[in-house]
This record gives structure tokens, sequence and C-alpha cells, in this order.
């Protein structure tokens, strides 16, 4: 329900910050996944919420190289969760 809500308020203030939320979101649950993480934290948004979060800042940004950095750097943050947890 919070990421749904989430997403309509990004798609309200500009729909590219709602784009990369859900690509990073989607990114950071996929590597979560491939790391084997603990499916208790992974239901609740652990690993999709400070990378979800990123997606939206990087958002205001409309260069090529801020894709690319988003890739790198949701696949970063989900690998310190993951680690971190």
């Amino acid at each position: 329900m919070t990421g749904a809500l989430f997403i309509a308020a990004a798609t309200l203030v500009f729909w590219r910050m709602a784009v990369l939320y859900v690509m990073t979101v989607v990114l950071a649950t996929q590597v979560a996944r491939l790391l084997k993480a603990a499916i208790t934290l992974l239901d609740p948004g652990l690993y999709r919420f400070n990378v979800g979060l990123m997606g939206l800042a990087l958002g205001n940004n409309p260069s090529l190289a801020l894709w690319v950095a988003m890739v790198v750097l949701a696949v970063v943050t989900a690998l310190a969760t993951v680690v971190l947890a």
C-alpha cells in the first residue's frame, strides 16, 4: 500500500521520478532474491524502501549518466542492505 502511494505521489510531481522509483525497487528486489536475502525481511519491503528513495532523489536530473548511476547505486544499496540486515 505504501509503495503504491509513493508511486502515485511521484507520478503527480514528475513522471520520471515514478519510473525511477519503480525501476530501482524492482532491481533491488531481484538483487536481494539473487543473494538469497531473508524472506522475512523481503516481504515487508526492507530491501526496497531505501533504494526507492534513492530512485526518487535521482529522478530530478534527466542525464544519461543518471540512468547508469541509478542501476549501479540500486545494486550497491541492495547489497549493503542485505549485508547489514
